[in-house]
């Protein structure tokens, strides 16, 4: 057994090696005649065709659950009985091994016996009286109300007859809230809150960036926070390695900021001996893990344990990272308060055992966002019809604010015509869910929210572990999963989902969803922040990208992918690649649906950075704007907000460089600006090739970005008050 799961993990990572190599395997066919014809090794045939599944797979794969009379195969070396498919009795082999999943089996023990290629690979759960494949998400079970004859199940039976049914009955019922939106009239459950009620209209996005954008937005806060600006904003939106900051600053378990953003070194201070080491207490020790090292041993060591591969490692490598070293425990829940976790446990008593977690000091409302790219099986999504839309986790509740009717398109079986659409289905999204049983299966009855109800409690069926403080920022990090999703099919079981249903058509809508670093769609967080009608917005946009000077780039001109950041003209409808306009295409990104602005005034906004930038201050720049209807996230037209971005280029602002009077210091920057040196790339890291940094990189990048807000205070000043 144990080498059969091997055997299958192995499969997945030589499938994502061919993936990225360009090479097809056989599970690339999806009609018979390709598959029977393929010679993987130039020479010989490699692929059998299984007709109880309607799938392709290697010869002698353990995939390949097929009996020999319904599977054909040219290969010398496979034993199926047929070499032309037209010749298997299709009809007698729909009951067959492989023809059936589990959620289709209803019978307790029929669930256990289920087999793929040799493998059992059901659950049954006696608290939902449901079959469910290994590790599904839906099934809810605790081990002792779970039973499976699975090598890799983690339930603590293997019979029905061993399952006490009667402990069992009520086990994972939760009491939870749902809220939905009327059109774009947002009720936020948060609105109660002093943090809401108190603040002026303010919101703050840090973009996605890894490590970058981690250690960098430690030194925008550090300053915001110096200069008397931080408590007054109202919500910090966040996005991959923006969202590790946000999730990590809101939850620290500590008592001291000041250590925790990390002491101030000036510029006239700098020296290759004062930013050494990371003081004690500093959260930017975050950016010094050694992310690669240890994905790449937790792979290892999870090859056959897990379906959702790369989301369990991240999730643990995160967790290491980011969270261990702040206190927050793992698979913690997020609350906002002390009081709001005892209130939770008290409605549910089966939250009793799990842990919350709450801010310890005073905070902005924190959001975190991810990418829903659309049903599992509807994957590989079309290229150019795609329907990404913004998960968002915050401590209230989780999920997609805007209730709409959206079309999903795949493109499964197009091979390489990026306007094929093999299939659609249109599906009712949208709602919000109390964060501890986000995720779960649709409420007891089918109760929902409809007419003109806008929240409503509601027996939810718990998830294995609902928003955790760690999963929403694995989510929001998972830069790699929509291009794994595309390349690497029919092998997305390694990725992230998550069980989603609309408030309002639970059952109708509940499906199996893939999820994505949120960087996927937006990378700025700034679509939430509209959406709750703040009048002001700063985004710092902690880039890799530079900002073209005016001589080099006009901006009533079409930018190219070398003048600005991509996803800043995107937001205005002005797109950097050749129609359809989706930059990242290939790599499984989309961009079309986040226009929330008039194309008009995007010069405005970059002739005003480029202007900011050649003033030696850093590219910094605020417009006043007002809002276009997107439909697709909820925005309408007519908003008005005063926008303000804050730029990360590869620039280093003349200020800075002035400010800096110890000699070593200052060439070693310069070094870094033209790319060489210890700090290679500086300001601007490149966390792709350079994922985790030293803490001399760290310390000297929240130094230069903590410089930029102090010299611009009137600007923050303005803009944060």
């Amino acid at each position: 057994m144990a080498f059969f799961a091997t055997l299958w993990r192995g499969t997945i990572l030589m499938r994502l090696a061919f993936a990225v190599s360009g090479l097809q395997v056989c599970q690339d066919f999806k009609d018979a005649t390709g598959c029977l014809n393929h010679k993987g090794t130039v020479v010989f045939y490699t692929c059998e065709w299984c007709v109880s599944e309607g799938q392709c797979h290697e010869t002698h794969s353990p995939l390949n659950s097929c009996s020999d009379t319904c599977c054909a195969s040219k290969s010398k070396t496979s034993t199926c009985d047929f070499d032309d498919a037209s010749k298997i009795d299709s009809e007698a082999c729909k009951n067959s091994p492989g023809a059936l999943k589990c959620d289709e089996i209803a019978d307790p023990e029929a669930c256990l016996d289920h087999s793929v290629a040799k493998l059992n690979t059901c659950e049954y759960c006696s608290s939902t009286n449901t079959c469910h494949e290994t590790h599904s998400p839906r099934n809810t079970c605790t081990k002792e109300c779970c039973a499976s004859e699975s090598m890799t199940s983690m339930c603590d039976r293997n019979s029905i007859a061993a399952i006490d049914f009667d402990a069992c009955s009520k086990t994972f019922l939760l009491n939870a809230t749902a809220w939905r939106n009327i059109g774009t009239d947002y009720a936020w459950p948060e609105a109660s809150l002093d943090v809401i009620r108190t603040r002026p209209s303010v919101g703050v996005g840090f973009s996605g960036g890894g490590t970058r954008a981690y250690a960098a937005a430690v030194g925008q806060t550090q300053a915001m926070r110096a200069l008397g600006l931080f408590d007054g904003v109202r919500y910090a939106s966040g996005v991959s390695g923006g969202a590790w900051f946000v999730s990590a600053l809101t939850y620290d378990q500590g008592g001291d900021d000041d250590a925790l953003l990390c002491p101030y070194v000036a510029p006239g201070n700098l020296t290759l001996a004062a930013i050494a080491h990371l003081p004690e207490g500093c959260m930017a020790d975050a950016t010094t893990y050694d992310f690669l090292k240890n994905v790449y041993a937790k792979g290892l060591s999870k090859l056959f344990e897990k379906d959702e591969l790369l989301e369990d490692v991240w999730k643990e490598v995160i967790s290491e990272a980011i969270f261990a070293p702040r206190g927050i425990k793992d698979d913690a829940r997020a609350a906002w308060d002390a009081d709001a976790a005892a209130a939770y446990k008290a409605r549910s008593p089966n939250l009793e055992d799990w842990d919350f977690v709450w801010p310890q000091h005073e905070r902005p409302y924190p959001i975190v966002s991810g990418t829903l790219m659309g049903p599992e099986d509807m994957n590989p999504y079309s290229k150019n019809n795609r329907s990404f839309t913004i998960i968002q986790y915050t401590p209230l509740y989780s999920g997609n604010p805007y209730s709409s009717t959206i079309t999903y398109s795949s493109q499964d079986g197009c091979d390489d015509d990026d306007h094929c659409i093999s299939k659609s289905e249109t599906i009712r999204v949208g709602g919000l869910v109390s964060s501890y049983a986000f995720g779960g299966d649709v409420p007891v009855g089918n109760a929902s929210l409809s007419g003109d109800e806008t929240s409503g409690d509601f027996l939810v069926l718990a998830p294995k572990e609902g928003a955790t403080v760690q999963l929403a920022a694995t989510i929001s990090s998972m830069a790699p999963a929509a291009y794994v999703a595309q390349k690497a099919q029919p092998f997305e079981t390694v990725l992230s989902t998550v069980f989603s249903w609309a408030v309002d058509a639970p059952s109708e809508s509940a499906r199996l969803f893939l999820t994505a670093d949120g960087g996927c769609l937006e990378n700025f967080g700034v679509i939430p922040l509209l959406q709750r009608k703040l009048e002001k917005v700063v985004l710092f946009v902690n880039s890799k990208v530079k900002l073209s000077t005016a001589g080099a780039w006009d901006p009533n001109t079409t930018p190219g992918l070398d003048d600005i950041d991509l996803n800043i003209p995107a937001l205005f409808g002005i797109f950097l690649a050749p129609e359809p306009s989706v930059a990242g295409i290939d790599q499984g990104s989309d961009l079309s649906s986040v226009q929330v602005f008039d194309p008009k005034d995007f010069p405005k906004l970059a002739a005003a950075l480029q202007k900011s930038q050649a003033d030696g201050i850093g590219a910094i720049a605020d417009v006043e704007l007002t809002t276009v209807e997107n439909t697709h996230h909820g925005i309408p037209a007519g908003q008005a907000v005063h926008l303000g971005v804050v730029l990360l280029t590869t620039t280093v602002a003349s200020s800075f460089k002035d400010a800096v009077t110890d000699a070593a210091m200052k060439q070693a920057i310069e070094l870094g600006e033209a790319g060489t040196g210890d700090f290679d790339s500086f300001p601007c890291y490149d966390t792709f090739t350079q994922m985790t940094l030293t803490e001399t990189q760290a310390y000297l990048l929240l130094s230069y970005t903590s410089f930029l807000v102090r010299e611009n205070r009137a600007w923050f000043e303005k803009m944060l008050r």
